[in-house]
């Protein structure tokens, strides 16, 4: 499903001190200020944590869109034409070639490549200082205001397109809330989703075809690498909330045995006026929920599942991961589980 397309861009480990080539390699594109902000819900917190569930039973809702993994637009949408979650290559799928004709007159290869530079040299975890204060870093700052300004326009284009009150971005990556608190277009909210650390390292490492990658194996990361990067991953979403950005913590595993009350519970902080005056939401029913396909531009392959979808809780790692790995992950994310209430109940060995 990849369109031939040679993809360049700047390497991080590259550029002088500063990223001041950032400006001068690539010609800068103009891209028009927008206007109203927008109310954006971000999730953020580590992979394989249910962000695509959350952001589909969002998108559900009327006056809610859920966009996907907006910050890979440039590279496994433009440059890459992977699917929608709709079913169709990203250049046939009529909603997201009208997101960029609003925001860029139309997507080219030139745009997208700009667009993935400036993600490598702005939008990285280990660059989050440098979110905190740009202005210290002029090379930096000046990437960072450009790439600011294209990831606004790709969220207007997606809040006109779709008419919706409220944009739902699953990028997880706690840089990416970081820049999105910088826009001043974005009116931000963050959902902080945080799942069982033992949960996430046992989906990372095991292996997982991909429906929409003609069966490639999703990546996959070591038991110790999931540990640390959920404890640093998770701390650095909490601190979008201490920088004064409205912040709700929601576990994965509070959601699929309530849905409908954390849905809603979410619906309320993401904005008003959203949640159904009559009882019940109507795609859900106990523990089964009924989704249309949408266009999420990418994520978990479960995306382009459609119809009545039972939800449950996976816990296949208690039977199957072995005790010492356990042992070993509580050990690495030990403050983090107790801080979000899983040491003591997520049935780990001591």
């Amino acid at each position: 499903m990849e369109r031939a397309t040679t993809t360049r861009h700047l390497s991080p480990e590259t550029q002088p001190a500063g990223c001041a080539a950032a400006t001068t390699q690539v010609p800068a594109l103009n891209v028009p200020e927008a206007g109203t902000p927008m109310r954006v819900a971000f999730i953020g917190g580590h992979g394989r944590s249910g962000s695509t569930l959350l952001g589909r039973l969002l998108g559900s809702v009327d006056g809610v869109f859920s966009a996907g993994e907006v910050c890979y637009v440039w590279e496994q949408g433009v440059l890459r034409d992977w699917i929608c979650s709709c079913g169709e290559p990203f250049s046939r799928c009529d909603f997201w070639q009208a997101v960029g004709q609003e925001a860029f007159g139309g997507w080219t290869t030139d745009v997208a490549e700009r667009g993935l530079a400036l993600r490598k040299l702005v939008d990285r975890n280990r660059y989050v200082p440098k979110l905190l204060a740009p202005g210290a870093f002029p090379g930096y700052a000046r990437a960072e205001r450009e790439y600011a300004q294209m990831y606004s326009a790709v969220h207007r284009g997606i809040a006109r397109a779709s008419g919706a009150r409220v944009v739902v971005d699953t990028s997880k990556t706690p840089s990416t809330g970081y820049l999105l608190r910088r826009i001043p277009q974005v009116d931000l909210r963050v959902v902080h989703l945080v799942r069982d650390v033992h949960g996430v390292a046992y989906s990372w490492a095991k292996k997982v075809p991909r429906a929409d990658r003609d069966g490639a194996l999703m990546t996959r990361l070591s038991h110790r690498r999931t540990a640390l990067e959920w404890t640093a991953f998770n701390a650095l979403v909490e601190g979008l909330g201490l920088l004064g950005e409205p912040r709700l913590l929601l576990r994965y595993e509070d959601l699929v045995a309530a849905p409908e009350t954390r849905l809603r519970d979410v619906l309320g902080f993401v904005g008003e006026g959203l949640l159904p005056a009559e009882p019940g939401l109507g795609f859900l029913e106990a523990d089964t929920v009924t989704l249309a396909r949408g266009h999420e531009v990418t994520g978990n392959p479960m995306r382009l599942q459609g119809g009545a979808i039972q939800l449950r809780l996976d816990q296949e790692w208690r039977r199957a991961m072995p005790r010492s790995q356990r042992r070993a992950i509580t050990t690495a994310a030990a403050p983090g589980l107790v801080r979000y209430g899983y040491l003591g109940r997520s049935g780990v060995d001591r």
